[in-house]
């Protein structure tokens, strides 16, 4: 969420594990709770981009143009 507050997107799930840091051992973990997220409405991603961008509730809540 931090990284949706602070407009910093499109943005790669590396960026989340570095934040966190976390190592590449997490990686999976991490992409299951984007998954999730986006599932939700909160992020948005095209199968098979490593790119994600805010998601309808996202956009609402932090008025987003990405």
């Amino acid at each position: 969420m931090s990284v949706l507050a602070e407009r910093e997107y499109p943005f790669r799930a590396r960026l989340i594990r570095e934040r966190a840091g976390l190592d590449a051992a997490q990686d999976r973990t991490i992409r299951r709770r984007l998954h999730v997220m986006a599932d939700a409405g909160w992020l948005d991603h095209t199968e098979g981009s490593k790119w994600w961008y805010p998601g309808p509730h996202a956009e609402a809540r932090f008025h987003t143009d990405h």
